[in-house]
């Protein structure tokens, strides 16, 4: 026997069963593991444990960044246009007011372990562009590719990058000096070499400053400190007093006339930003060298080493 029932019994029993159905709150996009909203910008970002990120910098070197509570591993993922750019950061927790660093290739993994030491040694922060061990992005140099604007970008033919270029320089304290790290290839190229950095030459605006008090693999001329400026070196008093500093610790200095840009970090720093720029530039694999040409640096700028650094 059917029963029928009225019209207001029936929309009762409807509401009623949908005011007992569970409530799923609507979620926003997910967002890629690891990364930080564009948006968040201000917000504080978590401490990643470094065995669980698939950089694998940052695996590779989880026994140092795991090692105690003072460093913390931050990701990052900021975009311009289509391009996504990925950042690792290890900041010291403990001592954060320290120098920062900025590790642009991430086919540099001298540069990259370095970097590390000197954060913990230190204090402060390092930024490391992540391209999943290439030496670009999609095609993109990221030391190629510091242009707030199209007018940065103009003379390097490239599309401006602000969000990129803001990341890396926000991390840089105003008036802080800007620090890189860098590792390359064996002699130059002028030379029968692979690489394109060598204090035993001077081109393309580059004036090499081999040390006169060479002390083994450090004085090596592929592992030098670069310096740029606007004005020849023989009217920049400050470079002139740093290449002496570091003549006499046995390290060769390379000073880089900046006139046309070429959206590197050095020339963006020199020509737009302002300030004091220093690139440490090794040999591949050199990470001990690199150690010891900061810890010359550091001691030059006036930096000590951290309690237990």
């Amino acid at each position: 026997m059917k029963v029928f029932l009225p019209m207001p019994l029936i929309a009762l029993y409807v509401l009623c069963a949908a005011l007992a159905a569970p409530v799923v709150a609507q979620q926003p996009p997910p967002v890629p593991p690891g990364a930080r909203d564009v948006v968040r910008k201000g917000a504080e970002d978590r401490c990643y444990r470094p065995r669980t990120v698939r950089d694998l910098d940052t695996r590779r070197m989880a026994d140092v960044i795991g090692a105690g509570r003072d460093l913390c591993l931050q990701l990052r993922r900021v975009a311009d246009g289509p391009v996504a750019w990925r950042f690792t950061i290890i900041r010291n927790r403990t001592h954060p007011d320290g120098p920062v660093w900025a590790v642009l290739h991430d086919d540099e993994d001298a540069a990259f372990e370095a970097g590390v030491h000197a954060v913990r040694r230190y204090g402060g922060a390092m930024i490391a562009v992540d391209t999943d061990e290439a030496r670009f992005n999609g095609g993109l140099d990221p030391n190629h590719s510091f242009a707030a604007t199209a007018g940065q970008a103009a003379p390097c033919r490239v599309r401006a990058a602000p969000a990129y270029t803001a990341e890396v320089l926000d991390m840089f304290p105003p008036g802080a000096p800007v620090l890189s790290l860098h590792s390359n290839h064996e002699g130059h190229r002028l030379t029968g070499g692979l690489g394109d950095i060598s204090a035993a030459v001077s081109a393309g605006g580059r004036h090499g400053l081999p040390t006169g008090s060479p002390k083994g693999a450090l004085s090596d001329p592929d592992n030098v400190v670069l310096i740029p400026g606007r004005v020849p070196y023989v009217e920049n008093r400050a470079a002139q007093a740093a290449a002496r500093y570091f003549d006499g610790l046995g390290i060769n200095v390379i000073y880089e006339r900046v006139g046309r840009s070429d959206c590197s970090l050095s020339h963006h720093v020199t020509l737009v930003r302002g300030g004091p720029y220093y690139n440490i530039e090794v040999q591949h694999g050199a990470a001990a060298v690199q150690g010891q040409i900061i810890d010359a640096l550091m001691g030059w700028l006036g930096v000590v080493p951290v309690p237990g650094g």
